[in-house]
């Protein structure tokens, strides 16, 4: 999966939880490239993640796109520092669900459930959700092209 990254949105105040999210992370997924936007460069950081670093003081929309545009593939799996592996990874339904993406006019694929009850099956186990629920995975590609 050459054209996904993961993408992964935090702190330095919350790098006492990297060691719990970065072992599970690299024990039950498999990546070629990963990103951690952060508020300042650190050394907690294991190596293999790539750090984006943005500036705390602009607003947060601002922030995330400023590192958005430095990911050079066109697809991005989102996680906070919270977002902690239990169980291997479905590597071939994640496969499927990238291509399923590359060849809809969908913008993003949310991976939890949200609870939303809006919104009806498009196809095999996708619903379709109001678009002001977070994302989970998007095309970076496109949402640029919007801007």
């Amino acid at each position: 999966m050459k054209n996904l990254a993961l993408v992964t949105w935090s702190n330095t105040e919350y790098d006492d939880i990297w060691p719990a999210f970065f072992g599970r992370l690299e024990r039950h997924l498999k990546f070629e490239k990963s990103y951690i936007f952060l508020n300042a460069q650190s050394d907690n950081v294991p190596e293999g993640h790539t750090q984006l670093i943005n500036n705390e003081n602009d607003p947060f929309y601002k922030r995330f796109l400023e590192c958005l545009e430095q990911v050079e593939e066109d697809y991005i799996l989102y996680f906070q520092e919270d977002h902690i592996f239990y169980d291997d990874v479905d590597h071939k339904k994640l496969e499927e669900l990238l291509h399923y993406l590359e060849k809809s006019d969908l913008s993003f694929i949310r991976l939890l459930k949200s609870g939303e009850l809006g919104g009806g099956l498009i196809d095999d186990n996708l619903y379709s959700i109001p678009v002001d629920v977070a994302i989970f995975i998007f095309s970076a590609k496109r949402h640029m092209e919007k801007r």
